[in-house]
């Protein structure tokens, strides 16, 4: 759930929002809202457009997000779309806006149970995210797993980190 998302209209870019997610329902979104204006304006002979360009309008500054559980990556473009809406802008971005998901690659210190490294990669484009454990103590507990860009990152970690305590308690010796 975790994701960076460039919204494009008419070729311009028209804002970029950074989802950051506590639990798999609430999180925090950060961003910037662009505004196009006319750099060189528009020629007269031979007619043309001039050039257009973006700047930065207003950035939106932390703000808390809550949602039920999103089941679908479709449900999730449908609840970005509408957040983009919800945000009061001038000029909204309509139904012509394009949204760009994309890659990320984000690494975790951890402790106790798992000691050690976590990196996640996500590429919302083909809705898999890998979470990849490297051990600080033993290279043989180093994992790897795959799952859904729906999963939060720190619902994974908390996962994976009861995998581990279950497999330590466990143990014969």
């Amino acid at each position: 759930m975790d994701r960076e998302i460039s919204v494009t209209k008419e070729g311009l870019l028209f804002a970029e929002l950074k989802f950051s997610y506590e639990t798999q329902v609430s999180g925090h979104v950060e961003g910037i809202y662009y505004n196009s204006y006319w750099v060189i304006p528009p020629s007269i002979d031979p007619p043309g457009p001039g050039l257009q360009a973006s700047v930065p309008l207003f950035v939106l500054a932390k703000r808390t997000v809550k949602h039920d559980v999103i089941p679908s990556m479709q449900e999730l473009k449908e609840y970005d779309a509408l957040f983009m809406k919800q945000l009061e802008a001038y000029p909204p971005p309509g139904d012509d806006a394009v949204f760009e998901y994309k890659d990320l690659h984000r690494r975790y210190p951890v402790d106790a149970p798992l000691n050690g490294i976590v990196d996640v990669q996500a590429n919302f484009g083909e809705d898999i995210k890998t979470i990849k454990f490297t051990s600080a103590h033993n290279w043989g507990g180093d994992k790897e797993y795959a799952a859904s860009c729906l999963k939060a990152d720190v619902t994974m970690i908390a996962q994976m980190a009861e995998h581990q305590q279950t497999v330590q308690n466990n143990k014969l010796f």
